[in-house]
């Protein structure tokens, strides 16, 4: 009875409903398609994210180890050398440490950055401490600021 009633379809009816199996793979395969190019992209963007911020952390670290580096020798001269290129090179410093910041703050919540969001909180407060280390720095007071420095650099390396 049931081939007796497709026999009776129009020829019409007959080969829209033998092109729906194909079409409907079709549209599967093309969805799956899309949907792994998508992941493909949100994969490079993320990837591209974490190169810009690893780029701009190693341009910061380059600039506190010049800064670490002048300040060395701005207080070995007792503050006779070296003034004027310190401060440039802590406004250099201060640019990149701003870049970074933004670099930060513009991340996606749900990123968290690769597990790496306790690392980059970590440096933002060690950086914070920069402004006291510099103070200590002009009044020409030895102190330990190339191991704070260095500390700094450290948590930016690791």
């Amino acid at each position: 009875m049931q081939l007796n009633q497709l026999n009776n379809l129009k020829i019409r009816t007959k080969l829209a409903f033998f092109l729906v199996i194909p079409i409907l793979t079709l549209l599967y395969f093309s969805i799956e398609g899309i949907h792994l190019k998508y992941q493909e992209y949100t994969h490079t963007q993320k990837s591209l994210d974490f190169i810009m911020v690893s780029l701009t952390l190693s341009d910061l670290i380059n600039e506190l180890q010049k800064e670490r580096g002048l300040s060395s020798g701005f207080i070995a001269s007792r503050g006779t050398l070296y003034k004027n290129i310190l401060i440039e090179q802590r406004k250099n410093t201060d640019k990149k440490t701003k870049q970074l910041s933004q670099a930060l703050n513009k991340r996606d919540p749900e990123k968290a950055y690769w597990g790496l969001l306790d690392l980059f909180t970590q440096l933002q407060k060690k950086l914070a401490q920069l402004t006291s280390i510099r103070s200590e720095i002009d009044r020409l007071n030895k102190g330990d600021f190339f191991e704070m420095y260095s500390e700094i650099n450290a948590t930016g390396l690791s």
